[in-house]
């Protein structure tokens, strides 16, 4: 189910941003982002979206800057890492 999903998502033009939203990334704030599940379906279809479009090569930090800070972002990261 979740590449048919993925795959559609793709052919309709979804935006990463726009799948950030409807898979509710966007309501739980930044600290449980990355370990939300949903993260990791957002994760998948940016994989999927540069293997389907290799040459816009889609970033997923430029995409969580659209919603995020730099300082807060960059410290969730370093946070994750550990």
């Amino acid at each position: 189910l979740r590449n048919d999903q993925m795959l559609a998502w793709i052919l309709n033009g979804l935006s990463p941003d726009a799948v950030f939203k409807l898979v509710k990334l966007d309501e739980g704030g930044l600290e449980k982002l990355l370990s939300n599940p949903a993260f990791t379906v957002w994760y998948y279809y940016f994989n999927r979206l540069n293997q389907y479009n290799p040459d816009r090569g889609v970033s997923m930090i430029k995409s969580l800057l659209t919603t995020y800070e730099d300082a807060p972002l960059a410290k969730a990261i370093s946070v994750a890492k550990k």
